[in-house]
């Protein structure tokens, strides 16, 4: 044993002083890589955690600018091993031409009179591409659904200025990680208690009513008790407070101050910060903050951020069974009735939010059984409830908004054409118009509350967005074939003169509640609800008279989204940007399809820098006609801001071409002689050619 042990140390004292050349010359021993700290670290000569960002640029607020100096080192690798890659890379090709020649005759035939005019339309310009991203791979591109307006304004384009248009970026501007992360070092406590008490109410009031989220009543002395026992570090009544804070300080906020931040966003980050850690025995205060932290998300432009956090509480709720009429005993009528509500509130909130943002619905209507709001019983019901007529009639708008993105965007097949479909959620529509009481109808004299106002905007943006594939495809057959032979379809000329009423419509109601300073600063669906009119209405525009500028509801479309913008409100801004592309991409095409081709290469550089030197309203001023509803067919109503409120109360379903059509036998909207209107199916070729945002 000790000769061993002797053995043993010889042999180690041997191994230290070997020759650092023998120990390198061993090929077993693979060199250790070193590492290398990001630009900003090795500038400050400081220690890099490493990862994409490092620690100390996240912490700093430079996420975005961590960055690292790439290294290429030669590497000797085996001769043997380049053979292998070579004959590998040549099996690839070999494989990949046949299967492209198999498709290009196809692509290649001729087009005749009687096939889709889109097909071209569809073999070049709407290819998948994925957006170019200068971030790390791991960040994938988020795919955006063809019910959002801005997928449709991207369409547009494509159909009008060609490929070199459908690389338009759609990326969102909205508050990032590294900001909120920035506000959660700052120390935000607890308001007075007479703040706190003017927020929440400020939030409960001003919060759209078919957003039920807290017992009004209970809320407020829920708050007097924390204060008085001082129980400031309960997580849940910390996080349903502060995010109830920053909706109220959003709500009481002046117009856009300097303030690089979105008022109230220091209250919710703390909220949001608390709900990191789900609770494994989660509670209803829980899932009523996750409903008001999803809410503000909105103003913040986080959208998909929002539709992701109502999946997480529409899921919560199932656990509960709120989709389920409570069969406890023990529970009272208050809490029954909050429960329902409560369901109804994530039911709403996931249409509407997935509507805007193009995805999928995340319940089925076969999967809920719980009852309609009802009507409080009782002074106490009513100090803890609003009227239920406001949130059923948003629930009927989320039952159109859902049927809508299932039927004609969904990718199931239907028994019915398009035209067929089309008549059927036109008469859903008209049936929720007809079912409302009395006094959720608009005003026939002065301006409509908000919340009446909001709601049938909605209902306006569901019609638009359901005629949309219509218009693109009347859009895109004039811009490959360049004639109006299509356009004679009675059933077709019909639903487009409804989305032009229906377009004036939402314009008048905005400009309405903008006069009237229904308006909030920081409003995200009121930008939507003008650029979704303006869009309509130059695509229908540009349809009918091959040129679009001199719109004058378009320049005040512009002017209401500019002050919005300058305001801090970040979705008028995205609005604006899109709604002024569109423009530009519209007045090129006006100019090239507007002269003889001899004229135009004789006077091309100077009239295409004038035209877009110019406003779109001062360019090739259309000459005015007026349609049978009485407006002028370019949207020059005239004394806009004198008779807003009488136009705000035409709906249009109170217009002949809207009548005409609901009328109509489904003999008669299979037939039409249009196989755009025979398909079945109505192959939307945008549907397989999804686009993504950064």
């Amino acid at each position: 044993m000790p000769r061993t042990r002797a053995n043993q140390r010889s042999q180690t004292a041997q191994s230290r002083t070997a020759p650092a050349a023998s120990r390198r010359g061993r090929s077993s021993v693979a060199p250790v890589k070193k590492s290398i700290a990001c630009s900003r670290c090795h500038a400050q000569k400081s220690r890099c955690s490493g990862g994409t960002p490092c620690a100390k640029c996240l912490s700093a607020g430079y996420g975005e600018q961590c960055q690292y100096v790439s290294r290429d080192r030669m590497v000797r690798v085996s001769e043997s091993y380049l053979e292998q890659l070579h004959r590998d890379s040549q099996e690839l090709h070999n494989d990949r031409v046949p299967a492209q020649n198999q498709h290009t005759p196809a692509r290649a035939a001729p087009q005749t009179q009687s096939s889709e005019p889109v097909a071209s339309l569809q073999s070049n310009i709407f290819s998948e591409k994925f957006p170019s991203s200068t971030k790390a791979d791991s960040v994938l591109p988020i795919h955006i659904g063809e019910t959002a307006a801005t997928v449709f304004a991207a369409r547009v384009c494509q159909c009008v200025g060609g490929s070199e248009t459908s690389t338009h970026s759609l990326r969102w501007n909205y508050v990032d990680e590294a900001d909120l992360a920035i506000l959660l070092k700052e120390d935000t406590p607890w308001p007075s208690l007479a703040q706190a008490r003017l927020l929440v109410q400020t939030a409960l009031t001003h919060v759209n009513p078919a957003f039920h989220l807290a017992l009004r009543k209970d809320t407020l002395h829920l708050l007097n008790d924390v204060y008085k026992k001082r129980s400031f570090s309960n997580v849940g009544i910390k996080s349903k407070y502060f995010a109830l804070f920053a909706l109220g300080r959003l709500y009481s906020t002046s117009p856009y101050s300097g303030d690089s931040a979105i008022p109230g966003s220091a209250y919710f980050a703390q909220a949001l910060s608390l709900m990191h850690i789900p609770p494994e025995r989660p509670s209803i205060m829980h899932l009523e903050a996750m409903l008001s932290v999803a809410l503000f998300y909105q103003y913040l432009n986080r959208f998909h951020s929002a539709y992701s956090l109502v999946g997480n509480a529409l899921r919560l709720a199932l656990s509960f069974r709120l989709n389920y009429n409570t069969s406890n005993g023990s529970l009272s009528a208050v809490n029954r009735e909050h429960r329902v509500r409560l369901w109804w509130s994530i039911y709403i909130m996931d249409r509407f939010w997935g509507l805007r943002s193009g995805l999928p619905v995340q319940v089925s209507d076969d999967d809920i059984h719980v009852s309609l709001p009802k009507t409080p019983a009782g002074d106490m019901q009513r100090e803890q409830f609003l009227d239920p007529a406001l949130q059923i009639a948003g629930i009927g708008l989320a039952r159109l908004a859902g049927t809508i993105s299932q039927d004609l965007y969904g990718p199931k097949k239907k028994d019915e054409n398009f035209m067929q479909r089309e008549q059927k959620l036109l008469a859903l529509s008209q049936q929720w118009v007809e079912a409302l009481p009395g006094h959720l109808r608009l005003l026939s004299f002065g301006p409509s509350p908000k919340t009446i106002t909001v709601m049938h905007l909605q209902l306006n943006y569901c019609i638009m967005l359901a005629i949309s594939p219509a218009l693109l495809h009347m859009l895109s057959s004039k811009a490959e074939t360049g004639s109006d032979a299509f356009h004679t379809s009675p059933a077709i000329s019909k639903i487009r003169e409804v989305c032009v009423h229906t377009a004036k419509h939402s314009f008048a109601l905005c400009v309405e509640a903008w006069t009237s300073g229904s308006i909030g600063m920081f409003s995200y669906d009121f930008p939507g609800f003008l650029f979704t009119a303006a869009l309509a209405l130059l695509v229908s525009a540009y349809i009918q008279k091959e040129t679009i500028v001199g719109i004058t509801a378009i320049d005040t479309v512009n002017e209401v989204l500019q002050k919005l913008a300058d305001s801090g409100n970040l979705s008028a801004r995205d609005f604006l940007d899109h709604l002024n592309f569109v423009i530009k991409c519209f007045e090129e095409a006006s100019i090239k399809s507007s002269r003889p081709a001899a004229e135009l290469a004789l006077q091309q550089d100077d009239d295409v820098s004038v035209s877009l030197s110019r406003p779109a309203s001062d360019s090739l001023r259309p000459s005015h006609e007026v349609c049978n509803d009485g407006f002028d067919v370019f949207g020059n109503i005239a004394s806009t801001f004198l008779d807003a409120g009488a136009i705000a109360t035409q709906s249009g379903f109170n217009q002949a071409s809207m009548q005409d059509f609901l009328a109509q036998a489904d003999t008669s909207l299979t037939h039409d002689g249009s196989t755009f209107l025979d398909d079945p199916m109505l192959s939307f070729w945008w549907l397989d050619k999804p686009l993504y945002i950064e």
